[in-house]
């Protein structure tokens, strides 16, 4: 297994034998099944682990995956306040949460991971995307106090890619626009990502 190679056990294991055509679409649909069973724990645990356990506990996607959730829930839950300035409120106080979560990135980044370099990898991921979330959130602040931003329906909100567990579905939803997408539990393991810049945020909204 190679440095940044992730191990996923399948909740139920697919032999290798038949047609090669039928038992890799088995074992296909098992790496769905499992990966959803997995971003279902992801999607709760990241409310209540601390980050560094959340990140070791997860694979790599799960675990970005489970930030992304986080920052969604904390801009959502400001913007569905009453009046504007608690709204304001709200946010302000959330904004010390994706912060931390910044603060916490950076510490892991400059503390020793050993010789395995999966774990760093996935940590630099995860700041990549968090970097772009938290100067998102700055703006959708200023957003709000000048009457841009009133709810969540509010355009330069939802153009935002918004990751959330839906209970009704029982799925990942990531959200673009008014576009619901259903994640679709691919494996990707650890893999770099690059930066997030107002280019790629208006590619995402026109191909949405």
């Amino acid at each position: 297994m190679g440095p940044n190679e992730e191990p996923i056990p399948l909740a139920d294991p697919v032999k290798a034998e038949g047609n090669i055509e039928e038992w890799l679409c088995r074992l296909e649909l098992e790496m769905k099944r499992s990966m959803r069973g997995i971003c279902s724990r992801g999607s709760r645990d990241c409310f209540s682990m601390p980050l560094a356990e959340f990140i070791d506990a997860f694979p790599a996607q799960v675990a970005l995956l489970g930030v992304q959730i986080l920052w969604t829930f904390k801009v959502q839950e400001g913007l569905e306040k009453g009046k504007q300035s608690e709204k304001i409120a709200e946010l302000k106080k959330n904004e010390a949460f994706v912060n931390k979560i910044a603060t916490d990135l950076t510490a892991m980044c400059l503390s020793d991971m050993g010789p395995n370099k999966l774990k760093r990898t996935k940590v630099e991921t995860i700041v990549t995307i968090h970097v772009h979330q938290k100067d998102l959130y700055g703006e959708i602040i200023d957003l709000v106090k000048q009457y841009k931003v009133k709810d969540v329906n509010d355009f330069d909100w939802a153009k935002n890619t918004r990751c959330q567990w839906r209970t009704d579905i029982s799925d990942v939803a990531v959200d673009i626009t008014d576009i619901p997408f259903i994640y679709q539990y691919e494996f990707l393991g650890a893999k770099e990502r690059l930066c997030i810049t107002p280019l790629t945020d208006r590619c995402y909204v026109t191909l949405s």
